[in-house]
């Protein structure tokens, strides 16, 4: 093979750059990182803050949600998207985002910059379907040297164990009309004052229409 035949994954960075790239990686946990030519992550240019794509508004939500769930009493939304970072780690079935986003709490009207670190992957040993995973949902807080490592090296794993296994397999089969309205003590319908008291069923929808419709899913915008 010639050298033209290399791609850019199997040259190596010049070794200042590498420290560089890796004192930023370590200090920012992947969020605030230069442009390298050959690393493995790296920022997503954006004309403006409102320029980004709606997958990349999707997953910020989504870390927003993650976050509310574990932080009582706050209620952050989404205002606009600066900057994310791309992270190729030689999955080729799976994107990785660095998302920092401004967000509003509204129930103090207080603003704040928010940093999530999200994974999308397409699972396809017994039929496609999507996986998307957060590792990181948080605040933005000072950069620097950290004391320890956080996660597993610069990939988070998911802890399989921890998930009840009532979660685990295939999804029951859809109920038909009258097998639900004979069990209607045991199921109950989600009613639209539901969606709108609960915009996380509205979030989970997306989720699963993206699923289907990644490729096309800007067209479909707005959705009801």
């Amino acid at each position: 093979m010639s050298e033209n035949d290399s791609s850019e994954s199997d040259i190596e960075m010049d070794p200042e750059e590498e420290k560089v790239y890796r004192r930023q990686v370590e200090e920012s946990d992947g969020f605030d990182v230069d442009y390298f030519r050959y690393a493995g992550i790296k920022p997503c240019p954006l004309k403006d803050e409102n320029a980004y794509t709606y997958d990349i508004e999707l997953f910020g939500r989504l870390g927003l949600h993650c976050y509310n769930l574990l932080h009582e009493g706050t209620n952050l939304k989404l205002m606009c998207i600066p900057k994310y970072n791309t992270n190729n780690i030689g999955v080729s079935s799976g994107d990785y985002y660095y998302i920092t986003l401004e967000a509003i709490d509204t129930y103090n009207n207080s603003p704040c910059t928010f940093q999530t670190y999200v994974s999308e992957w397409y699972q396809t040993s017994e039929h496609g379907y999507l996986v998307v995973e957060t590792y990181i949902a948080r605040l933005k807080g000072p950069t620097g040297p950290h004391n320890t490592c956080i996660g597993r090296g610069w990939i988070w794993g998911w802890e399989e164990e921890a998930i009840d296994v009532y979660y685990k397999g295939k999804l029951p089969k859809w109920l038909t009309k009258d097998l639900l309205a004979a069990a209607k003590d045991e199921y109950y319908v989600v009613q639209e004052s539901d969606i709108l008291e609960n915009e996380w069923l509205h979030l989970y929808a997306e989720i699963a229409l993206y699923s289907n419709w990644k490729w096309h899913a800007s067209s479909l915008l707005p959705l009801k």
